[in-house]
């Protein structure tokens, strides 16, 4: 007559990734963008990746992140990153823990400090 019918089998979620994804240690990095319409004077410091494509002056440390000075930033300031690509205009002294890359496009007035500078 009538069956009861059994409870659906939970299902247990998949331990690996699908196929063609890659397996990451690290969460994905935050970052953050200060667009061309911005100014900011005064000290700036941050936890996660920063863009700076408007206008900074005062002093930048991010010891932890990497830092890029887009085509349309004027950084004037003394600047410390892990590491520091500058494709923009920077005034001021630079130090990257790690590496800074001047890109083609870069115009950089100051002291570079750093174990790897590249120069495009």
């Amino acid at each position: 007559m009538f069956k009861k019918s059994e409870p659906p089998q939970a299902q247990s979620e998949p331990t690996s990734p699908p196929p063609g994804r890659p397996v990451s240690a690290e969460r994905p990095r935050e970052l953050a963008t200060i667009g061309p319409s911005i100014v900011i004077q005064g000290d700036l410091a941050g936890e996660e990746d920063l863009v700076i494509q408007g206008r900074v002056e005062g002093t930048v440390t991010l010891k932890q992140n990497l830092l890029t000075i887009g085509k349309d930033g004027k950084v004037n300031a003394t600047i410390n990153a892990r590491i520091l690509m500058v494709e923009g205009t920077v005034e001021g002294d630079l130090k990257g823990e790690e590496q800074v890359v001047l890109k083609k496009s870069a115009d950089v007035r100051g002291n570079i400090s750093a174990p790897r500078v590249t120069l495009e």
